[in-house]
Formats: structure tokens, sequence, C-alpha cells
């Protein structure tokens, strides 16, 4: 016998008009279309790529090249303290380690909270950067890198 496979409610088929009503307009819940807002946009971000043609492929002597930069295996990558936390006079200008812990900040909070339990002298003073110690910026430095 033919297996038989139930399709999810997303993808069985709607009416335009049911679909404006539920899932554009939202003036009634669909039980199929997911709640998360992102995910929302990729699926619409997805149909409309679905109705646009298909580019042609490029042929063999006119396909782009591409360049990698790949620092040699003795460069260091450091970013040092003066990169990071400038103090500049001017209020419009933001350090770039402020930005760094703003942009990720999970990440910060972990890489602090893993620190302090790994060394003691360390200590996290949250966006006061000028109390760090110059032992603390070279651990913040090679987060930051």
């Amino acid at each position: 016998p033919p297996l038989r496979v139930n399709l999810p409610q997303i993808f069985k088929p709607a009416s335009c008009t049911d679909r404006c009503i539920r899932r554009e307009a939202g003036i009634f819940s669909d039980p199929a279309w997911p709640r998360n807002v992102e995910v929302q946009w990729r699926l619409n971000a997805l149909a409309r790529a679905m109705t646009l043609s298909m580019p042609r492929p490029f042929r063999p002597p006119y396909i782009p090249g591409l360049t990698v930069m790949i620092p040699h295996y003795g460069e260091a990558i450091l970013i040092e303290k003066e990169e990071l936390f400038k103090n500049n006079s001017a209020d419009d200008v933001v350090p770039l380690m402020s930005w760094l812990e703003y942009r990720f900040e999970d990440e910060f909070r972990a890489f602090t909270a893993r620190t302090s339990q790994t060394s003691p002298e360390f200590t996290s003073r949250g966006t006061k950067w000028s109390e760090y110690t110059d032992a603390d910026w070279d651990k913040l430095c090679v987060w930051a890198s």
C-alpha cells in the first residue's frame, strides 16, 4: 500500500482571503502560523524568493573570483587597550569596548563570570572601563579580539 503522509497544517491549501485574514491582518489566529515574528519574516521571505525567476548561472570563464585574506600563522590578531578604550572628550564618541559589550551582552556577561571564577584577581566592573587594571585589560583584549 502507498505510504500516507499527513502534511502539517501550514502546508495545506488555503484560500488567499483566508490566508490574508489569518496571517497578514491578524484578525483571526492561525494555529499553524508560527508566533515568532522572526520565523514569520523568514517564511514570508522564503515564499517571496520562491516566486522570483532563477538567475542564469555563470559560464566558466566568467565565474567571479574569490579572495580570502588569511593571516599568517605567526601573526597575532590582538586588539590593544588603546583601540578598545579611548578617553575622548566628545560625548558622541562611544568607545569600541562599550559597543562590543552592548552588542555581545550575553557573551560579555559569560566571559566576566567565567574569568572571575578562574582568576580571582579579575573582578568585573561592568562598563566602568577606567577602573579595570592592566592585567584585566589583557584578558578583555583577548576576549574582544
